[in-house]
């Protein structure tokens, strides 16, 4: 047989086909039994395995073994490394200071609002009861009547709105308990 046979050709290039000692392996002896493992090599070559492993971890700064590993390739690897991670969480920890800062300016700018929204409703309540008396001792009881019941129907509107918001909210948000 040549070298080339026929179809070991495709579009030019040449295949080579398995050693001839794989394609047609000898029989099998008569002492070996059926239990034994195959020994040849074509048979050998089918049952050869392949493993792989991985490791994983979560911690910034790697399992001894590992720095220690890296030690054994560069000396300086594992303190590298080691301040690597403490620069890193000394960043985060002022990252989450200034985010704390920002948190606390957002929620005291929030109280700001809502007692200055008190104030000013305070104010236009007895503004309004104040010309509502006014206009009754003038001689205009409806418009007097209407404008101090207007301000009393605010406040109510208010407490009634108040409480409306807040059973959504806990509707929305089981978890946070109400009030």
């Amino acid at each position: 047989m040549s070298s080339k046979q026929k179809g070991d050709e495709d579009k030019g290039r040449v295949v080579k086909s398995a050693p001839e000692e794989l394609m047609n392996p000898a029989p099998p002896s008569a002492e070996k039994s059926r239990d034994d493992p195959p020994t040849d090599q074509f048979t050998d070559y089918l049952y050869s395995e392949h493993r792989e492993e991985y490791s994983q971890f979560t911690s910034p700064i790697p399992p001894p073994e590992v720095l220690q590993g890296w030690e054994d390739i560069d000396p300086a690897l594992p303190a590298r490394v080691v301040a690597m991670c403490e620069i890193e969480q000394r960043k985060r920890h002022e990252l989450l200071e200034a985010n704390n800062d920002r948190m606390d300016k957002i929620v005291t700018s929030g109280l700001n609002r809502v007692f200055m929204g008190q104030i000013f409703a305070f104010i236009i309540v007895i503004t309004c009861i104040a010309c509502g008396t006014f206009l009754i001792s003038t001689g205009h009881s409806a418009e007097g009547l209407s404008s101090i019941l207007s301000a009393l129907g605010l406040i109510v509107l208010a407490f009634l709105g108040g409480k409306y918001l807040e059973s959504k909210d806990a509707a929305e948000d089981p978890e946070e308990p109400p009030e």
